[in-house]
């Protein structure tokens, strides 16, 4: 299952600032399910597919100023090919009293791709979100957050099992007391997570005979605290975060028709037991009107405890299966005790707005990450003795050394004086936004998942099963990205937009590519708006283009093996949308118009497919249609 555990769930606390969070880091694989839909993007949300990584949500409409007008009742319903999306919205303000409810229906149906075969994709998933805030007087706000999000038959194409059932609970509330524009400020938040999954290799395909299915649950208890204190141009933030985290795994396996139940004889987290205290301070300087300075530090301590790992899950001969046995026999060790872990991470930011409408930034970091709980605590054995069984087998190991980040960030921003925002100028005059931003990124103890090749023996067989196994180690790394945007308003209706990537990593110690490194990307997109009589309306094109990834770890001999050999490809869309009155809209369009064929480089979420069974292509030519 992935570790949509190692979450991104971590509501932020209300205006925190915390500027050499480590946070900003994730695995390069990571797995976590679909983005919460939260109130802000659930009226323009499309169907999300994680086998496409078009990024659709973002195209400009009309109708987006019907989804963010301030009135108390929304509605959007979409058609997506063969998958519906539908969201109401209300939301209210008062003198002391605030809220937003809503809820979203997703159901997502197989498609064709242009090759005209069928992808039995498909899940469905339904939402709800309620934020109530109460402001009694200029000095008091609290302010209280519900999010829930059940996604249920995820279907899984590319690999042994399906994601049956993932549910979210979150429960969330934040007070402020003191001045709103944090000159005098104290943010106290408490948040409580309640996540749970179940997947199984039976239910939505062709049953096999060992049936296997997994159960997970993960509760995570956040309470934080930050001050904040303005004086002149100087602001300081000080804050202080603990954090309860207890992940249970188990799988379930049923051989042949003749055992009644199944039987636990696996752990995918052997009940790990988590505490972590986390203190930042951030301050700000604003030296004049062209300079400004920020210093961030912050600091991590990590003690986990692993509640289960003697229990016994089954045997191998003579030998026990247990989590410590398969650490000690992938690593050499046994966890004995808890586990200790503390990291402590520096960033500095220097902005200087100068000539025109200009600003360079300037950032330095050295930032330090605890491994997660997919990168230390998996011990998921072979589920029998076959290859098919070893190559599902993963073993983190609880002994990783937290990863450094030593980063330089260079970013540069040109605003033309009539630029207000994308397709909005002043006096209707041409005007032009340009940015660049370039980094780079000199790890240490960087964290890799990787297989074990370190196992010998006299039998090839068996040695070819063992070397099959998942494992994460430390290993320095350097990586590198690029980011170029243009945005330019012309002739009053007219706008283009341009984003360019450009990412590299290596493996230093192994001297050899990472793996599931964004290829070079290219976005373009031509817009026209225009009022009408009954309101406004919009035309546009998309262009997507993805260069072959030539640096891959495609071979499982050598590395992971999860990247696969995949032609770079072009997906052009073209988009409408109308708004009659400011009250009700239409937004339509075709995606993929040329019927391309085509495979993403970058595995998205949902599961933990490390190892794809297969390429899974995108959606062909598709029609949709929503109403606002």
């Amino acid at each position: 299952m992935r570790s949509f555990f190692a979450l991104a769930l971590a509501l932020i606390p209300l205006f925190a600032s915390d500027l050499a969070s480590p946070s900003q880091f994730k695995p390069l694989v990571s797995f976590s399910p679909p983005a919460l839909i939260s109130p802000m993007n659930s009226l323009s949300f499309k169907v999300e597919n994680q086998f496409d990584n078009s990024a659709r949500s973002a195209y400009h409409s009309v109708t987006n100023t019907l989804d963010k007008a301030f009135n108390p009742f929304h509605f959007s319903s979409q058609i997506y090919g063969n998958s519906t999306y539908n969201a109401l919205l209300f939301r209210f303000r008062q003198s002391k009293f605030y809220g937003t409810a809503n809820a979203h229906y997703t159901k997502a149906n197989s498609y064709k791709d242009a090759d005209g075969n069928k992808i039995n994709f498909g899940y469905k998933r339904t939402g709800a979100n309620l934020i109530l805030g109460l402001v009694p007087n200029a000095y008091n706000e609290l302010k209280g957050t519900f999010l829930y999000d059940n996604i249920a038959d995820d279907k899984q194409p590319h690999y042994v099992m399906d994601a049956i059932k993932t549910t979210r609970y979150i429960f969330k509330f934040d007070y402020r007391l003191g001045e709103e524009n944090l000159s005098n400020t104290l943010n106290l938040g408490l948040s409580y997570k309640d996540i749970s999954r179940k997947a199984n290799n039976y239910d939505l395909r062709a049953a096999k005979a060992a049936q296997t299915q997994m159960k997970l649950s993960r509760k995570i208890l956040d309470i934080n605290a930050n001050y904040d204190f303005t004086h002149q141009k100087f602001h300081n933030q000080i804050g202080l975060i603990y954090t309860n985290d207890r992940h249970l795994g188990k799988r379930f396996m049923k051989n042949g028709t003749n055992l009644l139940d199944f039987t636990h004889n696996g752990f995918r987290f052997a009940n790990v037991k988590a505490h972590q205290i986390s203190l930042f301070d951030s301050m700000d300087f604003k030296i004049n009107d062209t300079n400004a300075l920020a210093f961030g530090v912050h600091y991590d301590y990590n003690l986990a405890d692993i509640k289960d790992k003697d229990f016994v899950v089954g045997t191998n001969g003579n030998q026990q299966i247990t989590a410590n046995n398969m650490w000690f026999a992938h690593y050499g060790k046994r966890v004995n005790g808890k586990i200790k872990k503390d990291a402590l991470s520096f960033a500095l930011n220097y902005e200087f707005k100068g000539f025109a409408k200009q600003k360079y930034t300037l950032n330095l970091q050295s930032l330090e990450r605890i491994p997660s709980n997919n990168e230390r605590f998996v011990s998921i054995n072979p589920a029998g003795q076959s290859a098919e069984a070893h190559a599902q087998a993963w073993v983190s190991n609880p002994f990783l050394n937290p990863e450094r980040h030593n980063r330089i960030i260079l970013e540069w921003e040109f605003k033309s004086e009539a630029f207000r925002d994308y397709l909005t100028s002043a006096y209707d005059e041409n005007a032009l936004l340009l940015g660049l931003s370039v980094m780079g990124d000199f790890a240490k103890d960087f964290i890799i998942y990787d297989r074990f090749r370190n196992y010998t023996n006299t039998d090839s067989q068996t040695q070819a099963f063992y070397q099959s196994h998942i494992i994460t180690r430390n290993v320095n790394a350097r990586i590198f990205s690029t980011k170029a945007n243009l945005a330019y308003n012309f002739l009053g209706n007219f706008g283009l937009k341009f984003n360019l990537y450009f990412n590299w990593g290596e493996n230093d110690t192994d001297k050899r590519c990472l793996y599931q490194i964004r290829p070079l990307e290219t976005q373009l997109n031509l817009d026209y708006e225009d009022y009408i009589f009954f309101g406004k309306f919009n035309l546009g094109l998309a262009l997507r283009a993805v260069a072959k990834q030539t640096r891959r770890d495609d071979d499982i001999t050598k590395g992971l093996g999860i990247d696969k050999n995949k032609a770079g490809f072009a997906v052009l869309d073209v988009y409408a949308g109308v708004s009659f009155k400011d009250k009700i809209g239409l937004r339509f369009g075709v995606d993929n118009v040329l019927n391309k064929a085509y495979s993403e480089y970058i595995s998205m979420s949902h599961v933990e497919s490390l190892a794809p069974s297969s390429v899974i292509n995108g959606v062909g030519r598709s029609f949709y249609l929503s109403l606002h």
